[in-house]
């Protein structure tokens, strides 16, 4: 079985978000969230923010609160939602129009049971690290700026994969990339964030010429396009890191025929690379 052939399960019911306002490709990072409940409906709101500046927020919340909202104690910039648990909203139309007037996201979490406080907590943390997510990866490339320093957190894996050798980290990338491609499909937004976090700091350590931002993209594309790249580009990294010359030509000319639409003619052995 292939290192990327694992079966595609659905994470949590609190992932399928609607955008009823704003561009799920495009998240501005702030937004008014509600679920429906009861006969007749109800709505029920709150308001999500990325923040812009990195903190934790546990230090300021009470501990029923910060003990299970699954965010891993709000740290960093991950997704706050005000309040944890939705309060009851005018309706519908009056959000849709409070998010105009605000230039608010506006999003549709589903259906909920209002008796459920705890279940409600989590289903809001869910959905606020979904559209954290979509923020984050919108974001990420536009706000990279040259120089600028990196979290403690990645400077101290980017430390422990500098210590190894080249062909140790090839195998680390192997096995994140799989990782990856395995939230990916699962639906597994947090799982995908830590994951692309790892990967991001191994990658900050390897030479350009092993192409792991590629990588990196390629492994969040949930088609049979971005598995079969991946598997290119690592065999591709491999032949660079052998200095076999000839193979990497051959990998060069799949991944063209690839991107241009093409992969019905390739012969390369499908099985994950070797990391010896």
């Amino acid at each position: 079985m292939s290192l990327f052939s694992r079966p595609v399960a659905p994470y949590t019911n609190a992932m399928n978000l609607t955008y009823e306002r704003g561009d799920v490709a495009r998240p501005v990072g702030h937004a008014l969230l509600y679920f429906t409940t009861g006969s007749p409906e109800r709505v029920l709101a709150t308001y999500l923010i990325v923040p812009p500046i990195s903190m934790n927020l546990a230090r300021y919340m009470p501990p029923m609160f910060a003990a299970n909202l699954p965010m891993g104690g709000l740290e960093g910039n991950r997704p706050v939602p005000l309040p944890p648990v939705p309060e009851e909203a005018p309706g519908r139309a009056y959000l849709q129009r409070l998010a105009e007037v605000r230039g608010d996201d506006l999003i549709y979490g589903g259906t909920v049971l209002d008796d459920e406080p705890q279940r409600l907590l989590l289903e809001t943390g869910y959905a606020a690290e979904t559209y954290a997510t979509g923020y984050q990866t919108y974001t990420a490339d536009l706000l990279t700026v040259e120089g600028a320093a990196a979290t403690p957190e990645l400077d101290a894996a980017a430390a422990v994969y500098s210590a190894m050798g080249e062909g140790q980290r090839l195998a680390e990338l192997t096995k994140l990339t799989g990782t990856l491609r395995d939230s990916t499909e699962r639906g597994d937004t947090r799982g995908v964030a830590e994951a692309s976090r790892e990967m991001r700091a191994l990658i900050e350590t390897l030479p350009a010429k092993y192409r792991g931002a590629r990588l990196l993209t390629a492994a969040q594309e949930p088609a049979e396009h971005g598995r079969r790249l991946c598997q290119l580009l690592l065999e591709r990294a491999y032949a660079m890191h052998r200095e076999e010359y000839l193979e990497l030509g051959r990998i060069d000319r799949e991944i063209e025929a690839l991107d241009n639409g093409n992969d019905g003619d390739h012969n390369a052995n499908t099985n994950t690379p070797s990391r010896t």
